[in-house]
């Protein structure tokens, strides 16, 4: 994958051993450019012989050591190649058009079909902050020249077991698995999420010493493409905010 870093900027930058120090647009100011520690996460080669590359940016640290702080996320860049003979062209290159994770890294990548006929991937990330974790789902179209978060950071999960004591008053753990669902006449299907986990509540006026109700926590939630993003159309998410 480093190779195809080295492919989607013509060889310029310090290359290591699993990342690269490039030359990136800044998120907050796409005229402004700085260093970037950027390392290849993920790549999917299509039926149509292009190939995609998804990676990780942090700010670079002069000393080459850890900078980003625990609640700096990751930047997602997305590179896309075809075939050159037995080498690789670049087709696009798409630096830093989201955020996801903490401690600079954006998370898990999966390769996906948005609809029959149009790959592209999702970005699972989130992170723990004084026992409340929380975990994040977005969407990102290949074909779109954007390529911005469809979803908007749906919540998957969230939990507070690593806050939850004794005189905690509420503590939960609620986690939704996701699918897609195809649906007729449409141009992208429906991401379907469903919940399942629990959430425990001492009874209000209650002393601090009493136990806490536990309660089932499930749901669904059906989001629908309406042009521009996923948006909420059946049930409710039940994940807490944190």
């Amino acid at each position: 994958m480093l190779e195809l870093l080295r492919i989607a900027y013509d060889g310029k930058g310090a290359f290591k051993d699993d990342y690269a120090i490039l030359e990136q647009p800044s998120p907050d100011d796409r005229k402004e450019h700085a260093l970037f520690r950027v390392t290849p996460i993920s790549m999917q080669e299509f039926a149509d012989g292009t190939l995609a590359l998804v990676s990780n940016s942090e700010p670079h640290d002069e000393n080459d050591g850890g900078f980003s702080s625990h609640g700096q996320p990751g930047l997602v860049s997305v590179f896309v190649f075809s075939k050159d003979g037995p080498r690789r062209k670049l087709l696009r290159r798409l630096e830093n058009i989201g955020t996801s994770g903490s401690h600079g890294q954006i998370g898990d990548v999966k390769w996906l079909s948005l609809a029959e006929g149009k790959p592209g991937f999702a970005v699972v990330g989130g992170g723990t902050w004084q026992g409340y974790t929380i975990q994040n789902l977005a969407l990102y179209d290949l074909a779109d020249p954007s390529m911005q978060d469809l979803a908007g950071g749906i919540s998957l999960y969230s939990g507070n077991d690593g806050a939850c004591s004794e005189e905690t008053e509420e503590c939960w753990e609620v986690e939704g698995t996701w699918r897609f669902e195809k649906q007729a006449g449409q141009g992208f299907d429906d991401l379907i999420l469903d919940f399942s986990g629990y959430r425990e509540l001492r009874p209000e006026g209650a002393p601090a010493t009493a136990a806490r109700v536990r309660k089932e926590a499930k749901g669904m939630a059906r989001y629908r493409f309406n042009g521009k993003a996923y948006t909420l159309v059946e049930g409710e998410n039940i994940v807490p905010g944190v």
